[in-house]
């Protein structure tokens, strides 16, 4: 249900455009003195097959947001456990996941790296890096 919400949250621009153009055609059908179910029926319908569009849209969105959420919970082994991509936005996405995940790799062997080099060295309240001897002369 907050999925939901969420959604229409972020489609409330479109929603209010759709009751606003329903009541600037109201106003000047009644204006004109025109019948007024010229607007109601087809507003009625413009709703009906709107509503369908959005609910379809929102399974859609939350099967996305399912599949993302299993991704997250399989970080690890992110990039091969990526769909399939079936657009150039979701090569391009792809193509970002794996570069992320390999400059992580990369960042991890240089701490792990510097970790192995600095065994002996002291850490000052977690900022400055002296080494055993240098600490001895300074004081």
């Amino acid at each position: 249900m907050r999925l939901f919400l969420q959604y229409l949250r972020g489609k409330a621009g479109k929603l209010a455009a759709f009751f606003l153009f329903t009541a600037i055609f109201i106003a000047s059908f009644a204006l004109y003195r025109l019948p007024l179910t010229a607007v109601w029926y087809p507003s009625a319908l413009c709703l009906a097959l709107g509503l369908a569009v959005l609910l379809l849209d929102f399974r859609r969105v939350k099967r996305r947001h399912e599949m993302l959420r299993l991704i997250l919970r399989q970080l690890p082994t992110l990039p091969e456990t990526l769909p399939a991509a079936h657009a150039v936005p979701e090569e391009d996405y792809r193509a970002l996941v794996q570069a992320l995940c390999a400059q992580q790799l990369r960042l991890l062997e240089t701490c792990e790296r510097y970790r192995r080099a600095n065994v002996g060295t002291k850490h000052i309240f977690g900022l400055l890096s002296v080494s055993g001897v240098q600490a001895k002369v300074q004081k």
